[in-house]
């Protein structure tokens, strides 16, 4: 492929200099102008296109002619762009398209039946300004597949600079890549400041829709079907589409657009506007002293939420293992498009064990942190004791990126007995302030109808929210630009470096999953260490003792190191707790765990109830439907791909 040059570069007395890519690029452009200028000037010496003039008169490059129709423009095209750089054999069918475009735009751009050179030169630079701009949204492509959101986006934004000044008129940039667009798109919306950020992922995102460009530079040089490029960039445009809705959804007075984005989508069912557009102070709106009582009794049996059961020693331990650019994320693939799911099973000793530290010692940190959580979410819910087995997994977003309603169940579900779901589920929120709210709704996989009612989770620092596992639940995008956080809140801290942006805060979370009976799955050859590997669903969790002493351990893989147990020492509480085995009775409002309440007592909050979880997305035009498709009529589950979510 093309590449944009750069870097350091040898001169002919054999000194190396650094030179820049632009400065490489200009060198590139008077080649390829240099190539074609012969033909201009061979045409100026014979008078062959200078159309109304004497043949005997010599004429300038600038004002020499060639036929729009003449096989010598063409050739001039194609000496251009090899003259550009264009002249491997793999870049034929991409030097053909280049000299196409440049031949398009040239006669577009002549009188009519002949282009002078200087318009030939204008042609090639916008062709050239397309090219790279291509270029530079392969290596964004390349920058976001690694999980450089940063550098990805800068060089997006360097990339459609080349062709702003279009774009401002007419909306559309046609020449880029749709799956480019749409990357581009979601960085810009993610990492949003303001809503000049938010306007700019709309137009990028219409842009994306209107793109009938190739999806890759590469797809111009490699014989691929043209059906499966054309496949790639549907699908490309439609996620553009389904990611417009979510913007024009969770904007305000954007209503009708909405609509018109969604029908034209085929979607008839979508989540209600007090989920999508939450009140961005729902939190600060929960019910309060006496009616709270009666708010956490009508949710109780769904969803409870704690704060402060967590001590601080065990949330400083996950902010560190857990922040943005640990090698736990790197080491997982996690930034990466395709990323799978993937988490790690512990065995649980029997509740309230005696001599639970010798018959279960803690082999590293994250088995004392999930014995803690296991007390808290006894404390929601009883048969949480019965648990046998405890799976977590992790994530760390930005603040625009939500996770679609689903339900946990045992290997996603594929196992031969079907759906089983766990005891209960427990979110527990490292960071806090940064994202969307957690989605906890009173539909299971039994329902014969949509969630009728639904709850909010804020995202607080600490907090601990316990659902029951048979419920769909999911987090909602973060509405708006990144929220405005100081220099030292812990949302940035435990982002990416240097912490001098809001947009580098990420929402870190830590789920975990309580199984009356879970089976782990290991990977590899089942032998340890490489049981754990490769990642996946339910891997048993290496012991990072054991793990860092076999010397046929995976290359490259250290995370382990992360959790071993000599980091204990730096959370005593839990680490005494998890020994003894003793369970905290505590969990309600006045908060728990009496005999020890400077390490156990939490706070019970309330979640914000939302009045309804789905609407109609054109409820006149549903109900006008024999039978009606109303939502209030219809008597069972709609199709999945006619409810949008986000």
């Amino acid at each position: 492929m093309d590449e944009l040059g750069g870097g350091w570069e040898r001169r002919s007395d054999g000194t190396w200099v650094k030179q820049s890519q632009r400065a490489h690029l200009r060198r590139r452009m008077r080649r390829a102008l240099d190539a074609a200028r012969l033909r201009f000037r061979a045409a100026g010496r014979t008078g062959g296109g200078a159309i109304g003039k004497k043949a005997s008169r010599r004429v300038t490059t600038h004002d020499a002619r060639l036929r729009s129709d003449s096989s010598a423009l063409r050739d001039a095209c194609v000496d251009a762009w090899r003259g550009f750089g264009l002249t491997d054999p793999s870049h034929e069918r991409l030097l053909r398209r280049r000299a196409e475009q440049t031949l398009e735009i040239a006669r577009v751009n002549g009188d009519g039946t002949t282009v002078t050179y200087l318009t030939f030169k204008l042609a090639m630079h916008r062709v050239a300004a397309r090219h790279v701009a291509g270029l530079r949204l392969a290596l964004a492509d390349a920058r976001a597949a690694r999980g450089d959101d940063r550098g990805a986006l800068r060089e997006y934004r360097r990339a459609l600079t080349e062709e702003r000044a279009g774009w401002a008129r007419t909306g559309r940039l046609e020449w880029a890549p749709a799956s480019s667009l749409l990357n581009a798109a979601r960085l810009t919306r993610v990492r949003a400041r303001d809503q000049a950020d938010l306007d700019n992922a709309e137009g990028l995102l219409r842009a994306a829709i209107g793109s009938t460009e190739p999806e890759r530079v590469e797809d111009l040089e490699t014989p691929r079907l043209g059906e499966d490029v054309a496949s790639a960039a549907e699908t490309s445009r439609r996620a553009a589409r389904h990611d417009l809705c979510v913007l024009l959804c969770q904007s305000d007075h954007r209503d009708d657009d909405a609509v018109e984005e969604l029908r034209s989508m085929g979607y008839r069912y979508r989540l209600s506007e007090e989920v999508l557009r939450y009140d961005l102070d729902y939190g600060a709106k929960v019910p309060r002293n006496k009616k709270a009582k009666a708010a956490m009794a009508a949710h109780g049996k769904y969803v409870r939420a704690f704060d402060g059961a967590m001590p601080a020693s065990a949330l400083s331990h996950l902010r560190s293992v857990f922040r943005a650019e640990s090698q736990f994320w790197s080491q997982h693939g996690y930034h990466e498009p395709g990323c799978g799911f993937f988490s790690y099973a512990h065995r649980l000793p029997p509740w309230n064990a005696e001599d639970v530290g010798n018959t279960h010692p803690l082999r590293s940190t994250m088995d004392a942190i999930v014995r803690r959580v296991w007390r808290v979410a006894a404390a929601a819910f009883p048969r949480a004791r019965e648990a046998t087995a405890a799976e977590w997994w992790a994530h760390c977003r930005p603040h625009g990126s939500g996770h679609q309603l689903h339900f946990d169940s045992d290997d996603e579900g594929k196992g031969p007995e079907g759906i089983r779901h766990p005891i209960c589920s427990a979110v527990v929120f490292v960071t806090g302030d940064v994202g969307g709210p957690t989605l906890v709704t009173d539909q299971t996989a039994a329902s014969k109808k949509l969630a009728q009612r639904g709850w909010l989770v804020e995202p607080v620092a600490g907090r601990v929210a316990v659902f029951d596992g048979r419920y769909l639940h999911g987090v909602v995008p973060g509405r708006g630009p990144a929220p405005r956080l100081p220099r030292n809140h812990v949302g940035r801290a435990a982002g990416f470096s240097p912490c001098s942006s809001d947009r580098d805060a990420r929402r870190i979370t830590l789920m975990v999953a309580f199984w009356d009976e879970m089976k782990a799955r290991p990977g590899g050859d089942g032998s340890d260490p490489r049981a754990s590997f490769p990642k996946g669903s339910a891997r048993p969790f290496p012991d990072p003792k054991l793990y860092l002493g076999d010397r046929s351990r995976p290359k490259g893989i250290d995370w382990p190191e992360l959790f071993h147990a000599m980091h204990l020492t730096s959370m005593p509480d839990v680490v005494a707790e998890a020994a003894t085995g003793d369970g905290d009775e505590g969990g309600g409002t006045a908060g728990g765990g009496g005999a020890k309440p400077e390490q156990t007592r939490w706070v019970e909050r309330c979640a914000t109830p939302v009045g309804r979880v789905w609407q109609d997305v054109d409820e006149a035009e549903n109900d006008a439907c024999f039978p009606s498709l109303a939502l209030e009529k219809i008597s069972s589950v709609p199709p999945y791909d006619r409810c949008f979510m986000y």
